[in-house]
Parts: structure tokens; sequence; C-alpha cells
């Protein structure tokens, strides 16, 4: 799944959960922050679940490097 997302997702002083939280854990979560590197939503770090800031024409090659497993240096 991917989510693309500007995070206006709730108003700052509401605790509404994880957002995706009904999603298996089985089924990777792909978050793209385009307004800027900030606290994210999303339970990210756990198992399938990644936030990032900003997309860009790498953004898919990341996307296929995680599903992988695999690393590579900048800029992959």
């Amino acid at each position: 799944m991917v989510i693309v997302t500007d995070m206006q997702t709730f108003p700052d002083t509401a605790d509404y959960g994880d957002p995706v939280a009904r999603v298996p854990a089985r089924v990777p979560v792909y978050g793209f922050d385009l307004g800027g590197y900030r606290p994210t939503a999303l339970a990210a770090g756990r198992a399938n679940r990644h936030e990032f800031g900003g997309l860009g024409d790498a953004t898919f090659t990341l996307i296929g490097l995680l599903e992988q497993g695999r690393s590579a240096g900048w800029p992959f």
C-alpha cells in the first residue's frame, strides 16, 4: 500500500492511533509525507511499515529494494 499525504490526517490535539492498524502486518505500507519531515502518523519502524519525507524519481526503486530485502548506496 502506498500512501501519499501532506500529513494533515488528524487534528494536532487528537490521538486516533495508527491509521493503518486494520491493514494486515504482512502487507507493506509505504507512507510519503509531502509536507516535510515531521512526526509520522504511521507506526513506522515496525515490520512492513515505512514512512518517508518527500517523493522523488527514486521512490519506486526504493520500494523495490525494501521489498527485496536489499540495500544500496545513494543514489540507489
